[in-house]
């Protein structure tokens, strides 16, 4: 049997029904339904109501932290864009030394990266960690090390959070090549 029979089917098995009642119990069927459907709106608007509630107080709760974030990214943006002092590249000791402070400062940090020395002179790191800790890591990095961020990818999937990016060596007195 088809889809289109079987619906037919029971279309004529309802309307036989309906036919075989009362005028008393079609109208009482009808409030039956009307009483269902009330019911359905009502139960379906107090459920929006309190959802919205809950989605106020939820932004709420969300919009200092939205400008927590924005304003570490505004720093984070300085920070790139700050000038570096020029002068001669560091030697290959230099960069392996930088590599180890930065290695013992982020493990001190709670910070789970791996570093290493580009081609093109910067440094890169890769690894776990939250934005709440290598936010302020970045900064003083900056501030001690005069190293500038020069690109940074996070990523939070299933509770994991990746992050990747470059930082510019630090100009050393005294290196050279």
């Amino acid at each position: 049997m088809t889809r289109a029979s079987l619906a037919a089917a029971t279309r004529g098995r309802l309307s036989g029904r309906w036919a075989g009642l009362s005028a008393r119990e079609r109208r009482l069927l009808r409030l039956a339904g009307l009483a269902v459907a009330l019911g359905t709106v009502i139960a379906a608007a107090d459920w929006l109501a309190q959802e919205h509630g809950r989605l106020t107080r939820e932004l709420a709760a969300t919009l200092p932290r939205h400008a927590a974030v924005a304003r570490l990214s505004a720093d984070l943006a300085a920070l790139g864009q700050a000038d570096q002092p020029h002068g001669t590249a560091p030697t290959l000791a230099d960069r392996q030394a930088l590599l180890a402070h930065l290695r013992r400062s982020s493990a001190s940090s709670g910070l789970k990266l791996e570093f290493r020395t580009g081609d093109d002179g910067r440094l890169a790191f890769a690894g776990m960690a939250g934005m709440d800790a290598l936010l302020p890591w970045l900064a003083e990095r900056h501030a001690l090390d005069g190293l500038a961020l020069h690109g940074l990818e996070w990523r939070a999937d299933d509770g994991a959070q990746t992050v990747r990016g470059w930082l510019a060596e630090p100009t050393m007195p005294g290196g050279g090549s």
